[in-house]
């Protein structure tokens, strides 16, 4: 029986090892990540031409201030019941994230759908606008997700630059802070929002 114990804890030890050791992720991304958690220990960029496809239950664990640049084409699509989410590592407070960026030129088929992102933050070096959510000039999908406690100079939430034909839908975007935009600060036009419940945010602009 003791022999058995054994094995059991060395096979227990060596699945616990090759889970641990596909969870740090950084750097350049693409394919299709998911399910389960990762701890991300460094900046995350997807590039021009190639396309990230994140799968319902994922959970992005920061570790620090890192950015997600997106120059391709991003599409996390969780579910109800499985929402894919981006949070920073807990309990320490200092690990906030710096969001999700669609830089100029990325693909304007990007998806969020069925997401959390939480405890985000820009306010300096190298970003300050979008706290969660930056798209500068990049036409992004955004339903059903969920924004809380993220801030940024401009857009604590979202920052939409002139990202026209934006859509924005079912969403609620609570206890986001900013010096102007404490929800969502959208410089443009031509941008949908509907069915959302934005509240409790605030912002230092009169």
């Amino acid at each position: 029986m003791k022999r058995l114990y054994c094995w059991l804890g060395i096979i227990a030890l060596l699945i616990s090892a090759q889970t641990w050791a596909q969870q740090n992720i950084s750097g350049s991304l693409s394919g299709t990540l998911g399910p389960g958690t990762y701890l991300v220990d460094g900046d995350c960029q997807v590039s021009a031409g190639q396309s990230l496809i994140i799968v319902p239950g994922t959970t992005f664990l920061h570790t620090g201030h890192f950015t997600w640049n997106i120059y391709g084409s991003l599409h996390a699509v969780g579910t109800s019941s499985s929402p894919i989410v981006f949070t920073h590592q807990s309990p320490n407070m200092l690990n906030k994230w710096a969001g999700i960026r669609f830089q100029q030129g990325a693909s304007s088929s990007s998806v969020l759908i069925w997401c959390q992102f939480l405890w985000s933050q820009n306010g300096g070096s190298p970003y300050s606008e979008g706290g969660a959510i930056y798209s500068d000039h990049v036409a992004i999908t955004i339903r059903n997700c969920i924004i809380d406690y993220c801030h940024a100079s401009d857009g604590g939430g979202i920052y939409l630059d002139d990202a026209d034909n934006s859509i924005i839908d079912s969403c609620t975007i609570t206890n986001c802070f900013a010096n102007s935009g404490g929800g969502i600060q959208i410089n443009g036009s031509n941008v949908y929002i509907a069915n959302c419940a934005i509240g409790n945010n605030s912002s230092t602009s009169t």
